[in-house]
């Protein structure tokens, strides 16, 4: 098994639309309050990460076959920079056989540096996931802030790779 990302051209922004779709629709019943977006095409950011500089889509593939997406932005604030994993799929039936965690790898091998992601407080395999990688591969400790949001409580993990 040969997991590899690849950022998603233009040309396959409907593809990776239909990959979000899926994810939105599934990361809506973990929310304790229903809000934001359930498609591509409410999903306002959706058209920046070809536009904006700082936004980064990749696919996840497992030999030739696409089985997710992370979707990544730069984050800019007075006090520096760093970046976000704003989404991030495996399809249903390539989990909890190594492809996440590999992926994960890859992309903090690619893009080192200080990171912030959110897991929403109901989705409990999520926190085991993003947990376990931090864990595996934070340089350095790895901060979890539990916080309110708009669609609930949230878990926020401040880390370097």
């Amino acid at each position: 098994m040969t997991i590899k990302l690849s950022l998603v051209p233009s040309d396959q922004k409907s593809q990776l639309g239909e990959y979000l779709d899926r994810y939105l629709v599934e990361h809506s019943q973990y929310k304790e309050i229903q809000n934001g977006p359930l498609s591509a095409a409410e999903y306002i950011y959706f058209p920046e990460y070809w536009r904006e500089e700082g936004r980064y889509p990749y696919f996840i593939y497992r030999d030739s076959e696409i089985v997710g997406f992370i979707l990544i932005r730069t984050v800019f604030r007075d006090e520096g920079s760093f970046l976000q994993v704003s989404e991030f799929y495996i399809l249903p039936e390539y989990r909890r056989a190594g492809v996440g965690i590999e992926a994960v790898s890859l992309l903090w091998q690619k893009l080192p540096g200080f990171w912030e992601l959110h897991v929403l407080g109901n989705n409990s395999s999520a926190k085991v996931f993003w947990t376990k990688c931090c864990n595996a591969f934070a340089k350095g400790g790895v901060e979890v802030h539990e916080m309110a949001a708009e669609g609930g409580l949230r878990y926020q993990y401040n880390f370097a790779v």
